[in-house]
């Protein structure tokens, strides 16, 4: 990992759906109404080996990220999920021009996902803002997936998240 790194964060979430067995991964599967995400639990599957890489890229002042995980259905039925990649509300310390704009904003640029290598197109959704953790959230990326019975299957994201002054120097990233 890179020596420059003094924070990160990574929210990965589960998501339960649509009438079929429900998700849990990281204790943090969700039910979507419309694009509002609520963390809901249950059973039926699991995540796995959860693996972050990051790579500083001093040009852009940003950390590319590599997130790999399995999610393994562990019912006797087709598992259709609504996995949330939960991006951290973004913060800062100045009284003056605030660099966040909006604390909820998507910040993660060149987003790519994969279930079993194929593709797993991303669309955007808000996590309820009732919800405990809401405060510490920003947006949430939403994907579809099917995992047939007694599936293991790996699930990977890459994307570029910027970076920011760290405490004592350095760069940090919620990423």
């Amino acid at each position: 990992m890179h020596g420059a790194i003094r924070s990160l964060r990574l929210f990965v979430f589960g998501v339960a759906i649509f009438g079929a067995p429900a998700a849990e991964a990281q204790d943090a599967p969700m039910t979507v109404r419309g694009q509002t995400a609520t963390p809901v639990r249950s059973p039926d599957v699991a995540l796995h080996g959860l693996s972050v890489e990051l790579e500083f890229v001093p040009d852009r002042e940003a950390f590319r990220v590599k997130a790999q995980f399995e999610l393994e259905n562990r019912a006797t039925r087709e598992a259709r999920l609504q996995l949330g990649l939960a991006e951290a509300r973004c913060e800062s310390d100045s009284d003056e021009d605030d660099p966040c704009g909006d604390p909820t904003a998507f910040r993660f640029e060149e987003l790519e996902s994969s279930l079993r290598e194929a593709p797993l197109p991303a669309r955007r959704g808000r996590l309820d803002s009732k919800h405990e953790w809401a405060p510490a959230l920003g947006g949430v990326w939403l994907f579809d997936a099917r995992l047939p019975p007694r599936e293991r299957a790996p699930v990977q994201h890459r994307y570029v998240v910027p970076g920011g002054p760290a405490a004592g120097g350095g760069m940090s990233a919620s990423c």
